[in-house]
């Protein structure tokens, strides 16, 4: 009982710290590059509480996702979706 009361607190903070890190994107303008410029600024603890809650492989698949959440289209490119003049292309 102790192993499933401890799975659900630390699902629970995960939760609360992955609605955190989605409010960093509450202002930004609703558009696929306005997200990626924002995306690119995230600070390593918004991007750790999204994977955290996201087990994504690569980051891209957590900005197809964080695009999802806020309603974004976001245009798959390039083979795997690797957005255009992405700077940290995680190749």
């Amino acid at each position: 009982m102790e192993v499933v009361k401890e799975m659900t607190e630390s699902a629970s903070l995960r939760g609360a710290q992955a609605y955190r890190a989605m409010q960093f994107f509450r202002s930004t303008t609703r558009t696929e590059e306005a997200f990626l410029i924002r995306f690119e600024r995230a600070t390593p603890r918004v991007m750790a509480a999204l994977r955290a809650w996201w087990p994504e492989e690569d980051e891209w698949g957590i900005f197809r996702r964080v695009c999802r959440f806020w309603g974004v289209g976001y245009r798959r490119r390039l083979g795997g979706g690797i957005p255009l003049g992405a700077r940290r292309c995680p190749r």
